[in-house]
């Protein structure tokens, strides 16, 4: 069962780190201001994958059991982080699609003499604008490297230690 849940916050981990990476490759405009957040977003991630691995050679080890309650339950703590920055990197890709289409869509139904002066100042500052998207975006992954450094934190007071390779496992490549 531990292995079951090791596996997955792992996978986890490790799709956020993959996702991270295609977002700071992308150069859309939706993008652009974000890109350092999500680049150091993205390094926080690949702590917390060793740290994961850590713990995992922690808990195979003859540690006492309530040591194990304790590690098990960091483990949720990262798990839960784990789906929060899933489903703001999921949040991310949907605005980056829907700004793609828009996009595509005002290239082939205006003229561009109507696209230049098509933002109002009422769209400019709607919760569909770039900007407010780009700034909300901003404090969410603000939020997560946060909790990313508590929860290095907790794992430094619990003695697991960041292990880059343990039992054959090894970081995702990074494509930046």
């Amino acid at each position: 069962m531990e292995a079951l849940i090791f596996d997955l916050v792992k996978d986890s981990i490790g799709s956020l780190l993959q996702a991270t990476a295609g977002f700071i490759s992308q150069k859309v405009g939706l993008v652009r201001g974000l890109e350092a957040d999500l680049k150091n977003l993205r390094k926080e991630l690949v702590k917390v994958h060793g740290l994961l691995l850590g713990a995992e050679s922690k808990l195979g080890s003859r540690s006492p059991e309530v040591e194990n309650l304790v590690v098990r339950e960091w483990v949720k703590e990262v798990a839960q982080l784990a789906y929060r920055a899933e489903d703001v990197m999921d949040e991310y890709a949907y605005e980056l699609l829907k700004h793609k289409f828009d996009s595509e869509d005002m290239a082939e139904t205006r003229p561009l003499a109507l696209r230049l002066g098509s933002i109002s100042k009422v769209q400019l500052f709607s919760s569909d604008s770039p900007v407010f998207f780009r700034q909300r975006m901003s404090q969410e992954v603000k939020s997560l490297r946060e909790s990313i450094a508590e929860i290095y934190a907790n794992a430094k007071d619990l003695g697991i230690n960041p292990s880059l390779v343990a039992a054959g496992a090894s970081l995702p490549s990074s494509s930046d």
